[in-house]
């Protein structure tokens, strides 16, 4: 929807002047203006602070040319650019249609004839960007606008500018971790395919409302998409034999884009696509027929160009936006709703979380299934194993409270309830395993090996133990460290496989982003579950797993352990491995269970 100028607004770019937001995102604002001769644009105004960074001007550039060469019937054209100015500034064709988010969040999933005609139009669009040499690198459903003649992609390979720029701090992620390929959040090299991951999980929402590895936390939201299968019952039988090709972990065995078009033809069960300008339902067509009368060209020059500079234009008129989602009262978590937004930079888990449309039976959470994923020879390979609870919640700096973890936290009402301070801030320093050259796998113990054990009962941990089946460990673990070789020989190139897992099958951990957690926040973070039973080394070695991130475990004790790393570093002996350096914080029932 069309908003007013905002008081820090520019009234004019260029020569462009501008008339209403159409929206914000990481690298800067988005307005409506026209051209002189009358046509309606959208003009994305880079960021002040990106301005000033000669490497993302040199980046900006380079991709506004190459964006400028992608030419097809469902993208939405670069027009206009000026990449030398103060604030660098590109003009797209602007689409009289609402984004595949908002239609979705107003008017709910689109039937089946309908997705299959979008996800063919999409990737039709991407086969024009791919032939021009540019990947997407950030297609979602807000860069998916919904037209009455078919649908059109926007913001085609711009994302990249940003990719080695002040965006990329440690505590920044480029792109949406919602509908990032698994080689982007492992910070792998991105080609063509990766824009076929993107397609499916954006068609997946457009039918169901969901999104096919849950919700939550930006980071657990990653994981998951790293380390498990997709979950697809949910989605139409025809639209299953669609995505489930393009969700493969591995770029070389997803569909091609042909192969999408021609799933989907298969899927209509019809000769030929023809998108008709009855293709939508009839809510988002009556919607897009009140946005093509919205924003009217010029009348004039008066108009157009002769406003006083600094006076706010008034917006064309349209019908009211929906309000906006209250703000919950947990702290923020990357929901569907959050990660619809236009392209951000994730600092911090942006947004409220859209509750799923598909609840559990009983009501609450619901079984996914998950796979493990093992790294020989830096290789991902899936290999299925049990589940992990999902469920939206999670603490985070939004939810920050006077006098978290100190003794006094025990007495807070909810989750923490019960719960005494035991041990505050204890070092633990979980150093990476030695992978004797002997060393082989065998039913998930490593003969010869040996494995770090963390017990988070005593916080205490044992490094380099020769490793065990997990009966025989004592005392009982809460988790361990393990690498080993794959298979048996005496070569020391050998495959590594190496994972953090969890032990104790009672216990559920969920992420956490501040150090000073209450009892019951680090309580109600743990019962999130939003990890799984194990951590690949894939994830481990990945920027998802970085100092300033935590994570909150319930043992089957029912002891409470917040665990925050405080530093990374390679580990001696390489191979890809690294030893973790962090201070726990433990709560233990009152009543003694435990202890």
């Amino acid at each position: 929807m069309i908003e007013p100028l905002r008081p820090d607004d520019p009234r004019e770019v260029a020569g462009y002047r501008l008339r209403g937001r159409l929206g914000q995102g990481g690298m800067g604002s988005v307005y409506l203006s026209h051209t002189r001769g009358g046509q309606p644009v959208a003009l994305k105004v880079v960021r002040s602070d990106l301005a000033q960074d000669p490497e993302f001007r040199r980046r900006f550039e380079r991709e506004v040319q190459a964006a400028r060469r992608v030419h097809g019937p469902y993208t939405a054209p670069v027009l206009d650019s000026n990449t030398n100015g103060p604030l660098p500034w590109l003009a797209g064709a602007y689409v009289a249609g609402p984004p595949l988010s908002e239609a979705v969040r107003v008017h709910g999933p689109l039937p089946v004839e309908s997705v299959l005609l979008l996800i063919a139009g999409v990737a039709e669009a991407l086969q024009s960007v791919h032939a021009a040499g540019v990947i997407h690198r950030d297609l979602k459903p807000s860069n998916v606008l919904l037209a009455s003649d078919g649908p059109r992609v926007i913001d085609f390979g711009i994302a990249r500018a940003a990719d080695t720029t002040a965006l990329t701090g440690s505590d920044v992620v480029i792109g949406t971790p919602a509908f990032m390929s698994p080689e982007q959040v492992l910070g792998k090299p991105v080609g063509f395919a990766s824009d076929v991951f993107s397609l499916a999980l954006v068609g997946h929402y457009a039918a169901t409302g969901d999104h096919p590895f849950g919700q939550g936390h930006a980071q657990a939201l990653m994981f998951r998409i790293v380390s498990e299968a997709p979950d697809l019952s949910t989605c139409p039988a025809p639209l299953r034999n669609v995505l489930e090709p393009c969700l493969a972990k591995e770029p070389t065995d997803r569909s091609s884009l042909a192969d999408v078009i021609e799933g989907c033809r298969r899927g209509a069960g019809v000769t030929a696509l023809v998108r008709g300008t009855g293709w939508l339902p009839a809510g988002i067509a009556a919607d897009i027929a009140k946005r093509e009368v919205a924003p009217p060209a010029a009348s004039g020059e008066q108009e157009a160009y002769g406003a006083a500079a600094g006076q706010p234009i008034p917006p064309p008129p349209m019908p009211s936006p929906s309000p906006p989602p209250m703000r919950p009262a947990q702290p923020p978590t990357v929901g569907l709703d959050a990660v619809m937004a236009p392209p951000a930079p994730v600092a911090a888990p942006p947004g409220p979380p859209l509750a799923p449309p598909h609840p559990a039976p009983d009501g609450g959470t619901r079984r996914r299934p998950w796979a493990r994923i093992a790294v020989a020879a830096a290789a991902v390979v899936a290999v299925a194993v049990a589940g992990v609870l999902v469920i939206p919640p999670l603490v985070g700096k939004d939810g920050d409270k006077d006098g978290a973890g100190s003794p006094g936290a025990e007495n807070g009402g909810g989750a923490g309830d019960g719960l005494k301070l035991t041990k505050s801030k204890v070092r633990l320093v979980i150093t990476a395993p030695a992978v004797p050259p002997l060393s082989f796998l065998d039913q998930d113990i490593c003969n010869g090996g040996k494995a770090t054990r963390i017990d988070l009962e005593n916080l205490s941990v044992a490094n380099s133990q020769p490793d065990v089946p997990n009966t025989e460990v004592r005392p009982p673990a809460t988790l361990k460290y393990m690498a080993c070789h794959t298979d048996a020989g005496s070569d020391e190139d050998r495959p590594i496989m190496a994972e953090l897992r969890f032990l104790d099958r009672e216990a559920v951990a969920g992420l956490v982003d501040k150090p000073e957690a209450t009892a019951e926040e680090c309580r109600a973070a743990a019962r999130v579950a939003s990890l799984p039973e194990s951590l690949p080394l894939a994830a481990l070695n990945s920027s998802i797993v970085s100092p300033g991130m935590g994570f909150c475990v319930e043992t089957s004790q029912k002891t409470v352990v917040l665990v925050w790393m405080t530093d990374i570093q390679e580990a001696k002996g390489g191979q890809g491995l690294r030893t973790f350096t962090t201070v726990a914080t433990q709560w233990k029932p009152k009543s003694g269970k435990g202890s």
